[in-house]
């Protein structure tokens, strides 16, 4: 058995689709050692997508520059992809993939985004907040 204490961000997607909760359309594209990942042949070019490294090695993603915001286009999506793809390619061990996902819109009010953690303590046991 793994031990590991932090799930990966794909990961809590395939946890919360288990339990039946809307998440983006997301895709976990395979790192290849050579050369970036292909633009997935279904991809629709007028998605609009973040794009964001996948590895264990790398939990604070946008402050390692592993998160990017291309504009629409599968031409825009190639190149970030090559980008994101250079800046990573040294990791050892390598990356799991490139997750692809569907860009959200959200109000930036106060009160409109929510934060849950679960956490288990030898104090409290399983604790969610």
């Amino acid at each position: 058995m793994e031990e590991r204490t932090i799930l990966m961000e794909h990961e809590v997607y395939q946890l919360l689709e288990r339990f039946g909760v809307a998440v983006p359309a997301w895709r976990l594209l395979p790192f290849p050692r050579e050369g970036a990942p292909e633009v997935p042949s279904d991809f629709d070019p007028s998605a609009q997508v973040v794009l964001k490294i996948a590895a264990r090695q790398v939990p604070h993603k946008g402050k390692a520059g592993g998160v990017l915001l291309p504009p629409e286009g599968a031409q825009p999506l190639e190149e970030a992809l090559g980008l994101i793809h250079r800046r990573f390619a040294a990791l050892d061990p390598p990356p799991e993939g490139i997750l692809v996902v569907q860009r959200v819109s959200y109000r930036t009010r106060l009160g409109d985004e929510l934060l849950l953690n679960l956490r288990r303590t030898p104090e409290f046991g399983t604790v969610f907040s």
